[in-house]
């Protein structure tokens, strides 16, 4: 599945904001969306997705739930 079929099957019409503070995250970002062609947008939402799936991967194994991984 391609990142662009990803987004479009789970966006919930949300807006939000967010701000980096850090200088350097904020150039990187903007030169990987350049690098592939994709709006940073979509990066940030993946970045931030990816963030909590593994919170909640770690919530998992700290509870003794590896089953449900």
């Amino acid at each position: 599945m391609d990142i662009d079929t990803q987004m479009k099957s789970t966006v919930d019409n949300e807006v939000f904001a967010i701000y980096l503070t850090d200088g350097m995250a904020y150039d990187q970002l903007h030169k990987i969306a350049n690098e592939y062609s994709q709006p940073v947008e979509l990066l940030t939402d993946l970045a931030v997705r990816r963030f909590v799936n593994d919170v909640e991967l770690f919530r998992k194994l700290r509870f003794g739930n590896a089953k449900t991984l």
